[in-house]
């Protein structure tokens, strides 16, 4: 062994001074004559007590004359490296949250039940599906937050004990797997090559001063521990995740004996608290228990929550294209060429808001300039012009809705061109999105732009719904009127168009028929309250 310690750093204290006779003098006097102790001289006298126990540790792990670490103690370490090494980079799951929260689900689904298991399968895109076409959204939000419930209340308090406590222990064991302990065996072994468990090397003796973080970072790591367990069952099941045996049961066992003969000797904290000079340091004990069910709980809603959203997306566009096809004969609409995603990649880098209403201003322009100009407007005006309404402010509403409905094309055009990249609009967005990157006050002008021009398409948005839901209701009165033979609403319902009276009748049912296609359309798109002043 090398005689020659290492003292390759600055160390942290100063020998401790032996206790003189004067000392004891000093101290008899205090004590007997004047009823009062000293403080520095117990704190020595404590220290004694430690020295005297580091003197009686088998094997020696402290020389208290110089105030060297064995290489006794090396070797100790050696022998719990040869486990800690290999699980170091098994146990490196924390490191990343995807991979904690996968280990996590495991340890949690691998202690449920088989009527449990099957509470969780029903949290699936199929199933979520075909409660959707049959329930619809809230009946699908109900039925998910029942299968939630259900699997919550069925966890009986003993699973949620074993689930904490295995998964607790592992998180203990891949602690103390991270610990740098190739390092530190360095010291006492500078030719030692890291991964090389097999043989120990020759370790000398280091002076203990220059450790004193490393003791105090192994002893709060192992006093935190829980070793009256024996590990097997959360590596067990950690190698039925991995799907690998992670370490033999006899390797765990030894290795909780080596910690365990570690904690009941006591060394670690009996030589920090030596070299440091305070005979009350005890390592600090970190024992927290993971309330694994709890976060499983939190994962598995907000996992639901995603899946849910996709399928409810997913059946959005089929309706949407649906919708678009029977109204239109294709899914392919677009008529707007500059508010568009084009720039939502954009927006998003920049951290502000999108263009909003693309979807529902492109299928409006193109209702417009397809069905409404076309034939609706002009069989509206005829019926406007010669029907004698009976409620001559329903009238007025209609001719204003109607009217309303003729400057949409007009207001959507004005748009979009002012955002075209020549136009004033359109060069500002450019401008601000360069600040936008640089400063704080610059993307919070641009989000607030983009929040501007969003109310300009919400707002035509919300006067065409409005307009066409208060035409298609009054053409449904019209339309039972002139069934029915009754004149509830135009007197002359039967003699508006002359000689082309069933032809114009025809015209205005197909265009409500077209109306009300497109307001369904528009409110797949944007839900009612998203139209809403």
């Amino acid at each position: 062994m090398d005689s020659k310690p290492d003292q390759s750093s600055t160390p942290i204290t100063e020998p401790i001074r032996e206790e003189s006779l004067l000392d004891r003098l000093i101290f008899f006097f205090q004590n007997t004559f004047l009823g009062r102790g000293d403080a520095k001289y117990e704190r020595k006298k404590l220290l004694r007590k430690v020295k005297k126990e580091l003197k009686t540790l088998i094997p020696p792990v402290y020389n208290t004359s110089n105030h060297t670490i064995t290489s006794h103690f090396a070797e100790l370490l050696f022998e719990i490296y040869r486990f800690t090494n290999p699980l170091k980079a098994i146990l490196s799951f924390e490191q990343s949250k995807l991979d904690k929260s996968r280990v996590e689900q495991f340890f949690v689904e691998i202690h449920l039940n088989e009527t449990q298991k099957n509470i969780i399968h029903q949290l699936n895109q199929e199933e979520f599906a075909k409660i959707l076409e049959e329930e619809g959204v809230k009946g699908l939000d109900q039925k998910i937050n029942d299968i939630l419930h259900q699997l919550q209340n069925s966890i009986t308090r003993e699973q949620i004990i074993a689930i904490n406590a295995n998964f607790t222990q592992l998180i203990e064991l891949s602690r103390l797997a991270e610990f740098d302990m190739y390092q530190l065996l360095r010291r006492f072994a500078p030719a030692l090559k890291e991964n090389v468990i097999t043989d120990p090397p020759k370790f000398r003796e280091v002076d203990g001063r220059y450790l004193i973080d490393e003791l105090k970072e192994l002893s709060e790591r192992v006093y935190s521990m829980n070793l009256r367990e024996d590990f097997i069952k959360p590596l067990s099941i950690f190698g039925d995740y991995k799907g690998k045996q992670i370490l033999p049961d006899s390797d765990i066992k030894k290795l909780v004996l080596l910690l365990n003969n570690m904690v009941k000797s006591n060394y670690l904290p009996l030589i920090t608290g030596y070299i440091l000079k305070d005979p009350f340091f005890r390592a600090v004990r970190n024992q927290k228990t993971e309330n694994l069910v709890q976060n499983y709980m939190k994962d598995l809603l907000l996992t639901t929550k995603k899946l849910r959203d996709q399928v409810v997306n997913l059946l959005r566009k089929h309706r949407i294209n649906q919708l678009t096809e029977e109204l239109f004969g294709t899914s392919q609409i677009r008529t707007i060429e500059h508010y568009t995603e084009a720039l939502d990649d954009l927006f998003q880098k920049a951290k502000v808001e999108t263009f909003s209403f693309v979807q529902g201003l492109n299928f409006l322009k193109y209702f417009l300039m397809e069905k409404y100009n076309r034939y609706i407007r002009e069989n509206l005006n005829q019926l406007l012009l010669h029907g004698d309404f009976i409620d001559q402010q329903l009238r007025n509403d209609v001719s204003e809705s109607h009217h309303e409905c003729n400057g949409l094309i007009k207001s959507i055009l004005a748009l979009d061109q002012s955002l075209d990249g020549s136009a004033e609009r359109g060069i500002k967005i450019k401008v601000l999105l360069k600040k936008a990157h640089s400063e704080a006050t610059g993307q919070r002008i641009l989000n607030d732009f983009i929040q501007s021009i969003n109310e300009e398409a919400h707002l035509i948005t919300f006067k065409a719904t409005k307009s066409f839901t208060l035409i298609t209701s009054t053409l449904k009165l019209i339309a039972e009127d002139y069934k029915t033979g009754t004149q509830k609403t135009v007197t002359n319902i039967r003699a508006v168009g002359g000689p082309d009276n069933k032809e114009l009748m025809s015209q205005l049912v197909k265009g409500f028929n077209d109306m009300t296609k497109l307001l369904v359309l528009i409110k797949a798109v944007h839900p009612p309250e998203y139209l809403q002043l």
